[in-house]
Protein backbone atom coordinates (compact mmCIF):
# COMPACT_ATOMS: atom_id res chain seq x y z
CA UNK A 1 0.00 0.00 0.00
CA UNK A 2 1.79 3.13 -0.98
CA UNK A 3 -0.31 6.63 0.54
CA UNK A 4 1.90 9.08 -1.84
CA UNK A 5 -1.25 10.34 -3.66
CA UNK A 6 -2.77 13.27 -1.06
CA UNK A 7 -6.10 12.99 -3.64
CA UNK A 8 -6.34 9.75 -3.29
CA UNK A 9 -6.21 9.38 0.89
CA UNK A 10 -7.73 10.89 4.15
CA UNK A 11 -5.93 10.80 7.71
CA UNK A 12 -8.69 10.50 10.21
CA UNK A 13 -6.85 11.01 13.78
CA UNK A 14 -8.65 10.58 17.44
CA UNK A 15 -6.52 11.48 20.31
CA UNK A 16 -7.74 10.33 23.61
CA UNK A 17 -5.93 10.56 27.61
CA UNK A 18 -5.04 6.66 26.85
CA UNK A 19 -3.43 7.26 23.47
CA UNK A 20 -4.04 7.53 20.05
CA UNK A 21 -5.76 5.94 17.28
CA UNK A 22 -5.63 6.63 12.98
CA UNK A 23 -6.73 5.36 9.88
CA UNK A 24 -5.74 6.20 6.62
CA UNK A 25 -8.91 6.07 4.17
CA UNK A 26 -9.03 5.42 0.32
CA UNK A 27 -11.82 7.36 -1.54
CA UNK A 28 -11.18 6.47 -5.15
CA UNK A 29 -12.01 2.36 -3.22
CA UNK A 30 -14.67 3.66 -0.39
CA UNK A 31 -12.33 1.52 1.72
CA UNK A 32 -9.88 2.07 5.01
CA UNK A 33 -6.61 0.55 4.15
CA UNK A 34 -4.92 0.97 7.50
CA UNK A 35 -5.94 1.83 10.98
CA UNK A 36 -3.94 1.72 14.06
CA UNK A 37 -3.68 2.23 17.52
CA UNK A 38 -1.18 3.80 19.92
CA UNK A 39 -1.51 3.18 23.69
CA UNK A 40 -0.06 5.68 26.13
CA UNK A 41 2.27 3.56 28.14
CA UNK A 42 2.37 6.40 31.67
CA UNK A 43 5.99 5.85 32.03
CA UNK A 44 6.57 9.38 30.80
CA UNK A 45 4.17 12.96 30.93
CA UNK A 46 1.29 12.20 28.26
CA UNK A 47 2.55 15.58 26.06
CA UNK A 48 5.87 13.89 26.06
CA UNK A 49 4.95 10.83 24.89
CA UNK A 50 2.70 11.95 22.43
CA UNK A 51 5.55 14.31 20.77
CA UNK A 52 7.50 11.31 20.72
CA UNK A 53 4.93 8.85 19.23
CA UNK A 54 3.95 11.32 16.37
CA UNK A 55 7.11 11.85 15.16
CA UNK A 56 7.83 7.93 15.11
CA UNK A 57 4.95 7.11 13.11
CA UNK A 58 5.89 7.12 9.08
CA UNK A 59 2.29 7.43 7.82
CA UNK A 60 1.66 10.75 10.01
CA UNK A 61 4.84 12.01 8.30
CA UNK A 62 2.99 12.13 4.45
CA UNK A 63 1.05 14.60 3.12
CA UNK A 64 -2.50 14.82 2.95
CA UNK A 65 -5.18 16.92 1.12
CA UNK A 66 -7.84 16.14 3.80
CA UNK A 67 -6.47 15.61 7.52
CA UNK A 68 -9.31 15.00 10.19
CA UNK A 69 -8.82 15.13 13.92
CA UNK A 70 -12.36 13.76 15.54
CA UNK A 71 -12.84 13.71 19.41
CA UNK A 72 -15.80 13.03 21.52
CA UNK A 73 -15.77 16.22 24.15
CA UNK A 74 -16.75 15.69 27.24
CA UNK A 75 -18.08 19.35 27.44
CA UNK A 76 -20.19 20.44 24.27
CA UNK A 77 -22.77 22.93 23.63
CA UNK A 78 -25.26 23.71 20.27
CA UNK A 79 -25.99 27.26 19.72
CA UNK A 80 -28.08 29.12 17.00
CA UNK A 81 -25.51 30.82 14.70
CA UNK A 82 -27.55 33.58 14.58
CA UNK A 83 -25.60 34.26 18.62
CA UNK A 84 -22.67 33.48 17.65
CA UNK A 85 -19.70 36.30 18.00
CA UNK A 86 -16.17 35.58 17.83
CA UNK A 87 -15.19 37.34 20.77
CA UNK A 88 -17.69 35.88 22.85
CA UNK A 89 -17.44 32.24 22.35
CA UNK A 90 -16.07 32.07 25.89
CA UNK A 91 -19.29 33.93 27.50
CA UNK A 92 -21.59 31.80 25.49
CA UNK A 93 -19.31 28.22 26.38
CA UNK A 94 -19.05 29.50 30.08
CA UNK A 95 -23.31 29.78 30.18
CA UNK A 96 -23.54 26.07 30.04
CA UNK A 97 -19.80 24.72 31.19
CA UNK A 98 -16.93 26.15 33.15
CA UNK A 99 -14.01 26.35 30.87
CA UNK A 100 -10.99 25.35 32.41
CA UNK A 101 -7.05 27.30 31.92
CA UNK A 102 -5.59 24.45 30.06
CA UNK A 103 -8.83 24.13 27.44
CA UNK A 104 -9.26 26.20 24.21
CA UNK A 105 -12.80 26.78 22.48
CA UNK A 106 -13.03 24.83 19.09
CA UNK A 107 -16.10 25.75 17.14
CA UNK A 108 -17.77 24.46 14.08
CA UNK A 109 -20.35 25.76 12.46
CA UNK A 110 -23.30 23.20 10.79
CA UNK A 111 -26.08 24.65 9.22
CA UNK A 112 -28.36 27.09 11.02
CA UNK A 113 -26.31 26.14 14.16
CA UNK A 114 -22.36 26.13 15.88
CA UNK A 115 -21.26 24.04 17.82
CA UNK A 116 -19.02 24.51 20.84
CA UNK A 117 -16.67 22.05 22.23
CA UNK A 118 -13.79 22.06 24.53
CA UNK A 119 -10.45 20.83 24.23
CA UNK A 120 -7.55 20.89 26.03
CA UNK A 121 -4.91 23.41 24.49
CA UNK A 122 -2.15 21.66 24.63
CA UNK A 123 -2.69 18.69 22.57
CA UNK A 124 -4.07 20.31 20.25
CA UNK A 125 -1.44 22.72 19.47
CA UNK A 126 0.78 20.06 19.27
CA UNK A 127 -1.06 17.96 16.86
CA UNK A 128 -1.42 21.23 15.21
CA UNK A 129 2.01 21.56 14.72
CA UNK A 130 2.45 18.25 12.93
CA UNK A 131 -0.64 18.49 10.44
CA UNK A 132 -1.18 22.36 9.97
CA UNK A 133 -4.37 21.71 7.69
CA UNK A 134 -6.06 19.81 10.68
CA UNK A 135 -9.50 20.07 10.69
CA UNK A 136 -11.38 19.22 13.75
CA UNK A 137 -14.49 17.09 13.85
CA UNK A 138 -16.52 15.87 16.75
CA UNK A 139 -18.93 13.59 17.22
CA UNK A 140 -22.23 15.94 17.62
CA UNK A 141 -21.28 17.92 14.63
CA UNK A 142 -20.69 14.49 12.40
CA UNK A 143 -23.80 13.64 13.21
CA UNK A 144 -25.56 16.37 12.34
CA UNK A 145 -24.06 16.55 8.92
CA UNK A 146 -24.83 12.89 8.36
CA UNK A 147 -28.31 12.65 9.76
CA UNK A 148 -31.21 12.61 7.38
CA UNK A 149 -33.99 14.97 7.56
CA UNK A 150 -36.42 13.94 4.61
CA UNK A 151 -38.93 13.17 7.62
CA UNK A 152 -40.75 15.34 10.17
CA UNK A 153 -38.87 13.77 13.54
CA UNK A 154 -35.44 12.53 12.46
CA UNK A 155 -33.35 10.97 15.75
CA UNK A 156 -29.82 10.52 15.20
CA UNK A 157 -27.84 7.83 17.48
CA UNK A 158 -24.01 7.42 17.59
CA UNK A 159 -22.95 4.32 20.07
CA UNK A 160 -18.92 4.50 20.90
CA UNK A 161 -18.29 2.07 23.66
CA UNK A 162 -20.04 2.91 26.67
CA UNK A 163 -21.22 5.94 25.56
CA UNK A 164 -24.95 7.45 23.63
CA UNK A 165 -25.06 10.26 21.63
CA UNK A 166 -28.19 11.92 20.78
CA UNK A 167 -30.07 14.73 18.29
CA UNK A 168 -33.09 15.04 17.92
CA UNK A 169 -34.63 16.82 14.87
CA UNK A 170 -38.18 18.20 13.74
CA UNK A 171 -38.83 20.20 11.08
CA UNK A 172 -34.90 20.79 10.73
CA UNK A 173 -34.72 23.00 13.96
CA UNK A 174 -32.49 20.84 16.82
CA UNK A 175 -34.94 19.91 19.77
CA UNK A 176 -31.80 17.68 22.22
CA UNK A 177 -28.28 17.03 21.53
CA UNK A 178 -27.19 14.97 24.51
CA UNK A 179 -24.63 12.45 25.94
CA UNK A 180 -25.25 9.72 28.11
CA UNK A 181 -22.87 7.04 30.00
CA UNK A 182 -24.35 3.67 29.81
CA UNK A 183 -23.28 0.33 31.50
CA UNK A 184 -26.16 -1.76 30.08
CA UNK A 185 -28.51 -2.24 26.99
CA UNK A 186 -31.09 -1.44 28.93
CA UNK A 187 -29.75 1.88 30.64
CA UNK A 188 -29.29 2.35 26.33
CA UNK A 189 -33.16 1.72 26.05
CA UNK A 190 -34.01 2.97 29.04
CA UNK A 191 -32.71 6.71 28.00
CA UNK A 192 -33.67 6.30 24.48
CA UNK A 193 -37.31 5.48 25.21
CA UNK A 194 -37.25 8.36 28.20
CA UNK A 195 -36.04 10.83 25.30
CA UNK A 196 -38.84 9.76 23.08
CA UNK A 197 -41.43 9.79 26.05
CA UNK A 198 -40.63 13.28 27.14
CA UNK A 199 -40.26 14.90 23.39
CA UNK A 200 -43.53 13.10 22.27
CA UNK A 201 -41.99 12.26 19.23
CA UNK A 202 -44.50 10.34 17.30
CA UNK A 203 -44.20 6.19 16.25
CA UNK A 204 -45.12 7.64 12.60
CA UNK A 205 -43.81 10.54 10.83
CA UNK A 206 -40.31 9.38 12.70
CA UNK A 207 -37.04 8.64 11.90
CA UNK A 208 -34.49 6.44 14.10
CA UNK A 209 -30.99 6.02 12.73
CA UNK A 210 -27.99 4.49 14.37
CA UNK A 211 -24.19 4.89 13.97
CA UNK A 212 -21.42 3.77 15.71
CA UNK A 213 -20.42 0.26 17.74
CA UNK A 214 -22.00 -2.73 15.45
CA UNK A 215 -21.46 -5.11 18.83
CA UNK A 216 -24.68 -3.18 20.02
CA UNK A 217 -26.85 -1.64 17.04
CA UNK A 218 -28.42 -4.86 15.78
CA UNK A 219 -29.53 -5.59 19.42
CA UNK A 220 -30.71 -2.00 19.66
CA UNK A 221 -32.86 -2.27 16.44
CA UNK A 222 -34.25 -5.06 17.15
CA UNK A 223 -35.51 -3.26 20.96
CA UNK A 224 -36.90 -0.33 19.15
CA UNK A 225 -38.95 -2.14 16.87
CA UNK A 226 -40.80 -2.62 19.52
CA UNK A 227 -41.57 0.71 19.61
CA UNK A 228 -40.99 2.68 16.12
CA UNK A 229 -41.68 1.68 12.58
CA UNK A 230 -38.60 3.46 10.57
CA UNK A 231 -35.56 2.16 12.32
CA UNK A 232 -32.10 2.03 10.14
CA UNK A 233 -28.69 0.64 10.87
CA UNK A 234 -26.33 3.32 8.84
CA UNK A 235 -23.52 2.02 6.65
CA UNK A 236 -19.90 2.97 8.05
CA UNK A 237 -18.97 4.68 4.91
CA UNK A 238 -21.83 6.82 4.83
CA UNK A 239 -21.29 8.25 8.57
CA UNK A 240 -20.06 6.96 11.77
CA UNK A 241 -18.28 3.88 12.28
CA UNK A 242 -16.03 2.51 15.50
CA UNK A 243 -13.81 -0.01 13.86
CA UNK A 244 -10.85 1.25 16.01
CA UNK A 245 -11.01 -0.17 19.15
CA UNK A 246 -10.30 3.25 20.95
CA UNK A 247 -13.96 4.32 18.66
CA UNK A 248 -12.32 6.18 15.99
CA UNK A 249 -14.77 8.02 13.91
CA UNK A 250 -14.53 7.97 9.99
CA UNK A 251 -15.68 11.12 7.90
CA UNK A 252 -15.33 9.64 4.71
CA UNK A 253 -16.41 12.41 2.46
CA UNK A 254 -14.67 14.82 4.12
Amino acid sequence: MTANNNTTYSLSIQLALDGFSFLLYNRNKNSIELEKEVRYTEQEKFYDWLKVKLAKEEILRRKYESINLLYTPEKFTLVPTVFIEEKKLKELFSLTFPLEETEMIESEMVGNYTMLSAITSDYYNLVKDYFPKLKVKTTPTLLLEMLDTSTIWNIGVVILYQKLHIIVIKDDKVQLCNSFQFLTKDDLLFYMLYTFDNLDIPVTNSSIQLFGNRDYLPLLKNELTRYHNDIRIMEPACGLTSKIPMGNLLLSNS
